[in-house]
């Protein structure tokens, strides 16, 4: 990240006015390392220089949401609707709202809003699944995950899935062993853990990002959840946060010491960032 973020910066003393290195930087902030005040700078600085695209005042408005500001998210989201009420980033701060609260009501009721003002597009898909685990509707993901990915009930397409998609695969497991299909679940995790454990390791210094911590509460190994919870927070990977602790997933650790640990830690690094942006 660190190399990144230096070419990034090249990029920008070389062109000052392009608008994608601080897009790419605004991205880094908030997916890769948590600091959403950065990436409010970013997502503004992208603005200034193309006001009229609603993908920088999506940004904007994100950053407050990450730290519960929802007044002011919706304000921003507002400007979105000025430029063009039919785009579905009008209505995509409600979604992410609906999904960081668990209100199940408001959830439906942006998806049937958003779906019929995009294309085809699966890592929506991929989103909406989350948030009906979120909300725990456990066949509703699975069958968002199914739209997104349709080879998730076939075992031949899991090596290729689960290379693609490693966040989702321990998603896809769990609900797999959830569901009362065992077979499938138990093969399917196999796959994703030899995944988080052995290949992304050797290639990236934070394969803790994936959510790890799924594929081990998925496998009954709570410990190594919470050694993998505590890594995410430790490197910043806390994006979506609020949400995924009211999920079902986090139920056989809900209760723990070190859980409400967790939670307490996240809930301060929130704190510092809401005043900070």
């Amino acid at each position: 990240y660190d190399r990144a973020v230096d070419e990034l910066k090249r990029v920008i003393a070389l062109d000052p006015d392009f608008p994608g290195a601080y897009h790419q930087l605004l991205d880094h902030y908030q997916y890769n390392t948590g600091e959403f005040s950065r990436s409010l700078e970013y997502a503004i600085r992208f603005t200034e220089l193309d006001p009229e695209n609603p993908d920088g005042w999506r940004h904007q408005a994100e950053a407050f949401v990450n730290v519960g500001d929802y007044e002011s998210a919706r304000a921003i989201q507002q400007k979105i609707a000025e430029l063009n009420p039919d785009n579905f980033f009008a209505g995509w701060i409600d979604f992410r709202i609906a999904t960081r609260t668990g209100n199940e009501a408001a959830f439906r009721e942006a998806v049937n809003w958003i779906l019929p003002r995009t294309q085809d597009l699966r890592w929506l898909k991929g989103l909406i699944a989350d948030g009906h685990i979120k909300i725990g509707d456990l066949q509703g993901a699975m069958d968002w995950y199914l739209r997104a990915n349709p080879g998730w009930a076939d075992p031949a397409a899991w090596n290729r899935l689960v290379r693609l998609w490693p966040s989702d695969a321990c998603n896809v497991a769990w609900l797999f062993l959830n569901s009362g299909d065992e077979t499938r679940g138990a093969g399917l995790l196999e796959q994703a853990l030899e995944m988080h454990e052995v290949r992304l390791p050797a290639v990236t210094e934070h394969a803790d990002r994936f959510d790890t911590e799924v594929c081990y509460l998925a496998n009954g190994d709570t410990e190594k959840a919470l050694d993998s919870l505590q890594t995410q927070l430790d490197h910043g990977h806390i994006l979506g946060w609020e949400g995924w602790m009211r999920s079902p997933i986090y139920d056989p650790i809900r209760h723990e010491p070190r859980f409400l640990e967790i939670q307490e830690q996240y809930d301060r690094k929130i704190a510092v960032q809401r005043e900070a942006v």
